[in-house]
């Protein structure tokens, strides 16, 4: 894993993203005048998706299968633990299709049994999004080899998320914790990582607060 770039930004925006990713773009093209990236694997967010076809307007957006799965395991893991095995059972067998047309129907019959299963209302809900969003889904399969999750990505940032949580988040303003969340990647790959931080956050809080 590797951060190239980075950016502070006071917000998450959709002109503030814009912004921030705009950087990448920028020392991309500083190595190559013609890069732009075929695919991009992102959240459902919004403006995540607009701010990366607002900088490159013919890439391909994949959405994050990963991410639904999360979202149902974080809500019923516990409190739902018996229909949750099944429909996690069910969920990675949609998405180890083999084809573009398996997925699809396999999405379909997912939630076909879900209803008839009665459910958890929120879970029906997570599932019904999967199979209205099959398209942003399934694309992953005209791009062999493309990332369908951004899992590479979500662990290091958990640990991230670890240390600034251990560190109080620098022990500053609360309303800068999310120019912090843009910078703290790169400050940690150039220092080797977790045990080495502890001086290039000293030198961040004296240089920016």
């Amino acid at each position: 894993m590797c951060f190239g770039c980075f950016h502070r930004r006071r917000c998450f925006s959709e002109n503030s993203l814009v912004k921030a990713y705009g950087i990448y773009k920028e020392e991309a093209q500083c190595i190559n005048p013609d890069y732009t990236p075929e695919t991009v694997n992102t959240d459902g967010w919004l403006p995540t998706r607009n701010a990366w076809k607002s900088i490159f307007p013919y890439v391909f957006l994949i959405t994050c299968f990963l991410h639904v799965f999360i979202k149902i395991r974080d809500r019923s893991k516990k409190k739902f633990k018996d229909i949750y095995q099944q429909i996690a059972t069910k969920l990675w067998d949609c998405y180890y299709a083999h084809s573009k047309a398996s997925f699809s129907q396999r999405v379909r019959r997912l939630y076909e049994w879900a209803k008839k299963t009665s459910a958890p209302s929120f879970i029906l809900e997570k599932i019904e999004k999967l199979r209205n969003n099959i398209a942003s889904f399934s694309i992953a399969y005209d791009f062999p080899g493309a990332h369908r999750t951004s899992n590479v990505l979500d662990r290091l940032m958990q640990r991230m998320d670890r240390h600034l949580f251990s560190t109080q988040y620098f022990r500053v303003n609360r309303n800068w914790c999310g120019e912090i969340s843009y910078i703290f990647p790169f400050l940690l790959i150039i220092t080797g990582g977790y045990r080495k931080i502890w001086w290039i956050q000293f030198l961040f809080i004296h240089r920016y607060f």
